[in-house]
């Protein structure tokens, strides 16, 4: 077989492999969508899975309080112990009220939402468990107000053409492994998290075309941000306050196919930011006048200690940079 052909046999049998997958996500309406839920209840069902919120409110009456209309399920109290989610249903809310919900024993996340679309999961503390949430083959769901600590692997795990969805203002600390982990999912919205003595804080893998925006990066054991095999993300207005963690690697370095200085503003390094670091503002204008190079790229618009980053919603990330007083 020549080179060549053996190039196209390659590419036929990635394109059917990519379409055999499409198929699965496209039929979470049918057959295989269905079959796929069945088997993953029954996998979490053998595992130890306690509750299932559906798009009538399945078990939401073991703990909370559903709305019909509003298709939310309230929490009351906290969490039973030991007692994980399982949500594979379309627009429905999980609100939290601020309760808590706690493992010490499951090997399951705390909340997983699997197939799932339009779903919003806020307001809630997590300890615990595998993940705090676990995201695989759902798109289109928020994720909002979660304090997650002290899991096993992932505050939050986003996997498997999960695409755009929406991370935004929770607090993650104390985990095993990554703050928030992106893999081949696409077009998600991470903006305005607090992640702290994580691995890693964000780590994407195959990941492309998702907005990493105006996250807070403090005592990560590694890197603040990790990217592997990830391009054309959006990474801008994001605090890396480490000292001693590489603030942002690239493996393979090809950190150049991401967008690190959107309208002509980066990130803000606590090992770049001062004068006496190299970060120079002759002109005030909250933006360092020369690049911050590190392992796998460099920040052409790295932001000062004295700049401000304030932000508007939406997946452009709105960022603007203005002066302030030094923190």
């Amino acid at each position: 077989m020549s080179g060549l052909s053996s190039v196209l046999l390659g590419s036929a049998i990635a394109f059917t492999m990519s379409i055999a997958a499409y198929v699965v996500y496209l039929g979470f309406d049918g057959q295989v969508g269905r079959a796929y839920v069945k088997a993953q209840r029954a996998a979490y069902a053998h595992r130890g899975y306690r509750y299932e919120l559906t798009a009538t409110g399945g078990d939401c009456d073991s703990f909370g309080v559903w709305n019909e209309g509003e298709r939310t399920c309230s929490l009351t109290g906290d969490i039973p112990l030991d007692s994980p989610i399982l949500i594979s249903a379309k627009n429905i809310t999980l609100e939290g009220n601020q309760h808590k919900m706690v493992g010490r024993e499951s090997s399951l996340p705390a909340i997983s939402l699997i197939l799932a679309s339009g779903v919003t999961v806020r307001n809630l503390a997590i300890s615990g468990y595998r993940d705090g949430v676990y995201v695989n083959y759902s798109t289109e769901n928020t994720l909002s107000g979660l304090v997650i600590r002290n899991t096993e692997r992932h505050g939050i795990a986003v996997e498997n053409d999960s695409n755009f969805n929406t991370i935004s203002h929770n607090e993650i600390l104390d985990t095993g492994m990554h703050g928030i982990a992106i893999t081949s999912s696409h077009g998600n919205f991470v903006w305005a998290n607090e992640l702290r003595n994580t691995r890693d804080a964000i780590r994407l893998q195959a990941a492309h075309h998702n907005y990493i925006v105006e996250n807070l990066m403090e005592h990560n054991r590694i890197e603040g941000l990790d990217f592997h095999s990830s391009n054309s993300n959006v990474v801008h207005g994001n605090t890396v306050l480490d000292l001693e963690a590489i603030p942002i690697i690239s493996q393979p370095p090809h950190l150049w196919s991401n967008f690190l200085d959107i309208l002509g503003r980066g990130n803000r390094y606590a090992a770049y930011d001062e004068p006496a670091e190299g970060c120079d503002d002759v002109d005030d204008d909250g933006i360092c006048d020369e690049p911050y190079e590190f392992p796998g790229g460099v920040d052409p618009k790295p932001i000062s200690a004295a700049g401000r980053v304030t932000s508007s919603p939406g997946r452009t990330g709105g960022i603007q940079v203005t002066r302030s007083k030094r923190d």
